[in-house]
């Protein structure tokens, strides 16, 4: 009886697994999309990611770093060839300040970006991109201290961006679905600076207002995009 029960329960178990992986298998497999030429056309995007600036400005006047920085994105692109991209994005961050003279501060970046990234297969489900974009950026940090009042500088500038990343396509019920960490270095040129100290406010020129070593930017994170 008990070698009739385990026969019975053998078939079961043989007879599930087959089907499992042959119907079941195929539509659970990550085997990603279909063909990366296919992927052409419209999608919108989204990011997280961590962002600084760099340079004596930055790094002595305000103390910035990496990490403790937040940002997002959001933004739409087309696939207009399998290899090219065109998108356009707009960004806002917190940028994590230090200045150990002050008893609050705190950064600020917004930007706005028209970009071009080309890209080429590594698998079938994983792509490769490099990319340039122009943008405008903004930059301001605000301080508040009891002995010396409170501080607040601002840059304006056009950002040259060199843009790189990867792109997973992992889900074949999603072909359209990718996601992968990208990293953007900004070099801007700022055009217009303002310093506020104690409620006295000069702009103009940033190396006419007393801003000289004027920072690069840098954004490391991961995106989103969807495909329609």
């Amino acid at each position: 009886m008990r070698s009739t029960i385990a026969a019975i329960f053998l078939s079961l178990a043989t007879v599930s697994t087959s089907a499992f992986t042959g119907e079941k298998a195929a539509e659970l497999e990550l085997t990603g999309g279909p063909p990366w030429t296919n992927r052409v056309g419209p999608g919108l995007m989204a990011s997280v990611s961590g962002n600084d600036c760099t340079d004596v400005f930055c790094e002595n006047q305000w103390r910035t770093g990496y990490w403790g920085s937040i940002g997002g994105s959001v933004g739409f692109y087309y696939r207009i060839l399998a290899n090219l991209v065109v998108l356009a994005e707009a960004n806002l961050g917190r940028v994590k300040t230090g200045a150990n003279w002050l008893d609050e501060d705190m950064g600020l970046l917004f930007g706005a970006a028209a970009a071009a990234e080309f890209h080429g297969p590594i698998m079938k489900w994983l792509d490769s991109y490099v990319g340039f974009g122009i943008a405008y950026s903004h930059l301001r940090f605000q301080g508040e201290s009891a002995q010396s009042g409170g501080q607040t500088d601002s840059l304006q500038g056009i950002n040259f961006e060199l843009r790189t990343g990867l792109d997973f396509y992992p889900f074949m019920r999603a072909p359209k679905l990718g996601m992968g960490p990208f990293f953007k270095l900004g070099m801007p040129w700022w055009i217009h600076g303002c310093t506020d100290a104690e409620g006295e406010k000069t702009c103009g020129y940033p190396n006419d207002v007393g801003m000289d070593d004027l920072p690069f930017l840098v954004h490391f994170g991961f995106a989103v995009k969807v495909g329609f």
